[in-house]
């Protein structure tokens, strides 16, 4: 017998008492949960703006919370790896019962769900529809007034506040809209075609030896499929994950090569000392282009005022004001870090090298994984497969700490792709993460981000690691029903191979702009020859 679980993560068999259920997974959820919730909470400290610092908390708590859930839903992949060993181990033992992870991965994407269609978003419009009574605050009055009736507009407003009012006027109906396409796809579309071997025999003597479909002539196998119609719920989270995997798709395969390569671009580009003339002449360019910025933000905020509607070319034209005084903003900071800091201190840029050359060998790892493991068939290798489940057996626990390590770098590359495509093709707002600069609108933003990528991480896990987590409760949520489903069966059938594409253009892309500003790179230069003549006055 073992201790309930313990033996599943060490790939060995322990002889202590029986318990009748996993005791010790049930431990390692707890303080995996615990560890998790303490990492946010620095997490959103170490981020927050000083604007937020003793504010906005109730979306601190939000954005806390789908922190948390997104995370743990990842971690709960080798819990369920851990359940299945533990159930093979324990079988034929009365009573045991082991942890119920089907409902328990249910739970969890449904949870998941309202965060990313209505609670993220309620907190989003909240935090950014102050009450402003200007033209355009007016007019949006005016058209929930016309809605929902003078009466009850003013009732409603009173009760509830401007801010809460258009949060919900806004994610109401467009989650009510969300969830009701769902349901009629699923009532069109919410079936899996689950493939299997149809054998078909005669009746044959039972005295016989030998008798099965390994002898010729006792039996026919032919493919087949068998018709499932998943239920509602599983079909809710198919969709979210669908989402999430196009989000993978696109800005996973830039991050995976951009990831690295920014790394390696502030390494190569790290801040150099310089005197106070060249000082002075870079801020008096900065202010010059902040000055610019200015005039054309209160042109467009003056505009924005009396408009009703903005159109897609001004839309554009905010975007790109914001990616401007980003880059300013970073101007500026190494500016400072140059002169008063006289270049910074060098370890912190060289650490980013031994980490960047960590970046691209797992990024050449999960490559070659994936084209052993997933686009080849059958499997030429099982390759992490085996990584593993051998760490799990010589030292327990770090098949997990390995998975963790894979799964989240590719979280990091799908987030590091949101901003480097957010950067240069202004399809969206962009919204960094930087050291005591974020705003809680980012924080919500890239909470949305990281709970589709995650849920898309582990259906990529059930796919890259099959062997890894075959016979699990996952396995047969996403590898078994939804990956079969009528409407994303063809989509599952080539999105590794989409991926692969989407790395290839990357490559080419930063091969050929491997900044994000034209003249990024003439700059630096222009900078490091300014340095050399700096140093070399010094020594004459």
């Amino acid at each position: 017998s073992t201790f309930g679980g313990l033996s599943s993560l060490t790939g060995n068999s322990v002889l202590l008492p029986a318990f009748p259920i996993p005791v010790f997974l049930i431990i390692f959820m707890v303080i995996a949960a615990v560890l998790i919730a303490v990492a946010c909470v620095f997490f959103i400290v170490h981020f927050q703006h000083p604007d937020d610092k003793n504010t906005a908390w109730l979306p601190k708590i939000v954005v806390l919370i789908a922190l948390w859930s997104a995370v743990y839903s990842v971690l709960l992949l080798p819990v369920d790896v851990a359940n299945r060993n533990d159930m093979e181990l324990n079988y034929g033992n009365t009573p045991y019962y082991p942890l119920p992870m089907l409902t328990i991965w249910i739970i969890m994407y449904l949870w998941l769900t309202v965060l990313a269609i209505v609670v993220i978003p309620f907190f989003v419009i909240y935090y950014e529809s102050y009450e402003v009574k200007d033209t355009r605050g007016l007019v949006q009055e005016e058209e929930h007034e016309a809605v929902l009736g003078k009466a009850l507009f003013k009732k409603m407003k009173k009760m509830m506040g401007g801010q809460l009012l258009t949060a919900a006027f806004i994610t109401i109906p467009c989650a009510v809209i969300f969830f009701f396409f769902v349901f009629v796809l699923y009532i069109f579309l919410g079936v899996s075609d689950v493939p299997l071997y149809k054998l078909e025999s005669g009746m044959v003597n039972g005295n016989e030896e030998n008798v099965g479909c390994g002898g010729s002539g006792y039996c026919s196998r032919a493919n087949g499929s068998y018709e499932i119609r998943v239920s509602l719920f599983v079909f809710n989270i198919a969709l979210l994950c669908f989402l999430g995997t196009l989000l993978l798709i696109v800005f996973g395969g830039v991050g995976l090569i951009a990831l690295p390569l920014d790394m390696i671009l502030a390494w190569w580009n790290r801040p150099t000392a310089i005197d106070l003339a060249i000082f002075q002449r870079k801020k008096d360019e900065i202010h010059t282009k902040a000055g610019e910025l200015l005039a054309q933000a209160r042109d467009l905020q003056e505009l924005q005022r009396h408009k009703k509607r903005l159109t897609i070319k001004q839309r554009l034209q905010i975007r790109s004001l914001k990616k401007q005084s980003y880059f300013m903003e970073l101007d500026y900071e190494e500016l400072k870090v140059s002169y008063e800091e006289r270049g910074g201190n060098p370890l912190k840029y060289w650490v980013l090298l031994p980490l960047a050359i960590f970046g691209i060998a797992l990024t050449v790892v999960w490559t070659i994984h994936l084209f052993l493991y997933v686009l080849c068939k059958p499997p030429l290798f099982p390759a992490l497969n085996l990584v593993f489940w051998f760490m799990d057996i010589i030292v327990p626990m770090s098949g997990t700490v390995v998975y963790a390590i894979f799964i989240f770098y590719l979280l990091l590359a799908t987030l590091r792709g949101v901003m480097k495509v957010g950067i240069r093709l202004l399809f969206f707002a962009v919204h960094p993460m930087a050291k005591g600069k974020t705003l809680m609108n980012s924080f919500l933003f890239n909470c949305l981000i990281i709970i589709l990528t995650c849920v898309a991480l582990v259906n990529f896990s059930v796919t890259a690691f099959g062997m890894y987590v075959r016979d699990t409760a996952i396995h047969l949520l996403f590898g078994v029903q939804i990956r079969n489903l009528r409407l994303l069966v063809f989509f599952y059938n080539w999105w590794i191979l989409a991926l692969y594409g989407v790395m290839c253009v990357s490559i080419v892309w930063f091969l050929f702009f491997p900044a994000d500003r034209k003249k990024e790179i003439k700059e630096k230069l222009q900078q490091a020859k300014n340095s050399m003549a700096f140093r070399a006055g010094r020594v004459k």
